[in-house]
């Protein structure tokens, strides 16, 4: 697995005994001293009590293991993830309630630094393991508490801590989600949230954690956040935020509007950012609306820079700088038509003006076709309904989906590392490392088609062009992660693949 050191034998020995298990707080200690991606390299006995479960009903039927949280005290602090794991002895669980909240448990397994791939964050995790010994609790979980904030209040405490520092107290965050960023990932997901229901990007739920029952957070909700604010700042912006927090659904969500400020066109815009002093913010909101002639650099955190002007070959006039992309939207693109609202700013550098909007939320008005390969777009990801190329096209670059199906035509191979001039439509590979798949067999534009990245394992050995030819343009079946690759929406972490009827590496 990418990113993953892989485990050296393990020795006679374990980390504790069934009779005498370690504490989670011990196994935590142990899994922050390891490298990012690194494993144990003896297995652990580690007691703790559950706080919540991860995996829903459709995941378990799905993959026949669950996820959840332990910690010594069944709170959400200081917490160790149990990924995939089974019942005791190793026998597979009946149903994701047989165990819950409250439960104490004894895990064996191996402790695990995972590192998420998009965001950086460390999930402390215990893997490939099983139960030694479950005693049914009360079935409840405290719900963890700090000092009762607004998202205003916490605003200002965040920017009196330093660059990057965070706070040694315990926070609660009251307020509404604004926005909801990407997709679930391994239980947590990204959101912004305000005092108001329209109020903005104001303060962020870094990979918060689902609640028990709750599948995906919405805008609109009313929540309750609890952890340690941190200010994080990349290129001279600071993001309020909380990592990992716990999340109390206090109302249902529903939808949000679009902010709206005073009504002006790019050159308006212009014209009111040279009014202001260097450096200076308006106190007025506005809304520019115009086309974004110019995207600069990749997405990130979902948000990306661009340049607009009142018609399509305007040129530079006016900047978003990391303005926030809408739901649904994996990146901007040229030519789109766009509405951007938040404060003008008169950034001065080396005397050059820009006038610009920071963090500016945007509504597309035209443009920005979320199905650039054309194909249908279909598929859940499970094997009996895979995804379409045209699906994983669809996803973007932004959203890593991990564990799914995708079924598409070999119809080619990447030579270098440059997708647009490196694809080759043939059966000649020279490379064994990656394969261009479509939904149609014949296909020759890569626009259309999804790299694969082959990792060194069975499905390279079996799959790859350079040694098996005869699989070009025959229909397959992948599993793995939607991720970005060769800088396009890619497949990796391939681990297994039928063909003609041939299959390759371990069915999940």
């Amino acid at each position: 697995m990418e990113g993953v050191v892989e485990d050296e034998p393990i020795t006679a020995e374990t980390i504790g005994t069934a009779e005498n298990p370690i504490s989670t707080a011990e196994a935590l200690t142990q899994i922050n001293a390891l490298s990012d991606g690194g494993k144990s390299t003896q297995k652990a006995y580690v007691k703790g009590k559950i706080v919540r479960i991860a995996t829903n009903a459709e995941n378990f039927a799905k993959y026949g293991n669950i996820n959840y949280y332990i910690s010594d005290d069944g709170t959400d602090n200081n917490t160790v993830q149990v990924y995939a794991g089974d019942g005791l002895n190793g026998e597979k669980f009946s149903s994701v309630n047989d165990i819950a909240a409250g439960d104490e448990v004894i895990v064996f397994g191996t402790l695990y630094k995972y590192v998420n791939k998009n965001s950086g964050a460390v999930v402390p995790e215990i893997e490939g393991s099983y139960l030694v010994s479950h005693v049914k609790g009360s079935g409840e979980t405290p719900q963890p508490s700090g000092t009762e904030v607004t998202c205003a209040q916490a605003v200002e405490l965040t920017n009196a801590l330093a660059d990057g520092g965070t706070s040694t107290e315990t926070y609660t965050v009251t307020g509404y989600i604004t926005e909801v960023v990407g997709s679930v990932s391994r239980n947590q997901q990204i959101f912004w949230m305000a005092d108001t229901k329209d109020g903005g990007r104001v303060f962020e739920a870094y990979w918060a954690n689902l609640p028990d029952g709750v599948s995906e957070f919405k805008a609109g909700m009313k929540v309750k956040i609890t952890g340690n604010l941190m200010k994080y700042v990349k290129d001279g912006v600071v993001t309020p935020e909380i990592k990992n927090a716990t999340v109390e659904i206090l109302e249902a969500g529903g939808d949000t509007p679009h902010p709206s400020g005073t009504e002006v066109t790019c050159a308006q815009a212009v014209e009111l950012t040279n009014a202001l002093a260097d450096g200076g913010t308006s106190t007025e909101t506005y809304t520019v609306t115009g086309y974004i002639t110019e995207v600069v650099g990749s997405v990130s955190r979902n948000q990306q820079i661009f340049w607009m002007a009142d018609t399509k070959d305007g040129g530079r006039v006016f900047e978003a700088y990391w303005a926030n992309l809408p739901d649904g939207v994996s990146e901007f693109k040229a030519g789109m038509k766009v509405k951007i609202t938040g404060n003008l700013m008169k950034y001065v550098k080396d005397g050059v003006v820009t006038p610009e909007i920071k963090n500016a939320d945007v509504e597309i008005l035209e443009g920005g076709d979320p199905n650039p390969g054309g194909g249908e777009v279909s598929g859940t990801g499970s094997y009996s309904e895979p995804y379409s190329v045209a699906a994983v096209i669809a996803n973007g670059t932004s959203n890593t989906v991990q564990g799914v199906y995708i079924k598409g035509y070999i119809v080619g191979w990447v030579d270098g590392q440059v997708l647009a001039s490196g694809a080759n439509f043939n059966g000649q590979a020279t490379v064994k490392t990656n394969l261009l798949i479509a939904d149609n067999a014949t296909e020759t534009d890569v626009a259309k088609c999804v790299p694969v990245q082959l990792p060194n394992n069975a499905v390279r050995t079996g799959l790859n062009l350079q040694d098996n030819p005869k699989y070009y343009g025959k229909q397959v079946m992948l599993y793995g992660n939607l991720e970005k690759y060769f800088g396009a929406a890619g497949v990796k972490g391939v681990t297994y693949a039928e063909c003609d009827g041939d299959t390759m590496g371990s069915k999940p």
